[in-house]
């Protein structure tokens, strides 16, 4: 059916060959290129829509690059009038996506340089969702030792306040990376060297800090510039 937008536009969310779920979530092998383009619809009779684009942003360690951000060209569209607003260059999907996990982007789309709507559109990891962890666990992040940015994983068996903290090698915090409730399942997040503040720490070696529950766990990490 399409989102609605503003002034009669219609989103209609990620173009792909891929099989659709129910729920009309494009689903992705891990692995694969995510072609980042929206179909885009003006559903008036009689309205010209001029100066219209569109920008994407995602930010998430199953992707790569992990972040990154992306803008369509500008179009006009006549009353009725189709259209499809390709981004590039296109995101892929990490070969460790678990299946059945959800990737988000932000989508907003201007007029004549003014913002008039925004969203978030979600692909699925393609596959039989896999069980859920037996045991808390914080993982060995990757890639270890690291110069720009690092992933954190870890594993949750049930719901649990999570916080995740990256500590000087004295262990003074550096960094608060999680402190939320989070659903059971295996999470990751994205350390890139900065600390709370937003500026670059030193090389060294650093300690991330994991408490769940009743579960608590360090593991070192070296980043090297």
């Amino acid at each position: 059916e399409g989102v609605p937008a503003a002034e009669n536009l219609v989103i209609h969310g990620f173009l792909s060959a891929q099989a659709e779920e129910a729920a009309g979530r494009g689903t992705f092998a891990p692995g694969v290129r995510i072609p980042l383009a929206l179909k885009v619809e003006n559903h008036s009779p009689l309205t010209f829509l001029a100066n219209v684009r569109a920008f994407i942003e995602w930010n998430n360690p199953l992707l790569h690059p992990s972040s990154g951000a992306g803008r369509s060209r500008t179009v006009s569209f006549p009353p009725g009038e189709k259209n499809v607003f390709f981004f590039g260059p296109d995101p892929t999907l990490s070969e460790e996506a678990t299946p059945g996990t959800e990737v988000k982007f932000t989508v907003h789309v201007e007029k004549d340089g003014v913002p008039i709507w925004w969203d978030t559109f979600a692909i699925v990891v393609a596959g039989a969702p896999t069980a859920l962890p037996n045991d808390f666990a914080l993982l060995h992040n990757f890639p270890n030792p690291f110069n720009a940015e690092t992933q954190i994983a870890y594993r949750l068996p049930r719901e649990a306040q999570v916080r995740l903290t990256v500590l000087n090698a004295i262990g003074q915090p550096v960094r608060q990376l999680v402190n939320a409730m989070q659903a059971a399942g295996t999470h990751w997040v994205t350390w890139g060297g900065q600390d709370d503040r937003g500026s670059p720490v030193a090389t060294g070696i650093y300690f991330c800090q994991f408490a769940a529950g009743p579960f608590y766990q360090v593991r070192p990490m070296v980043l090297l510039k």
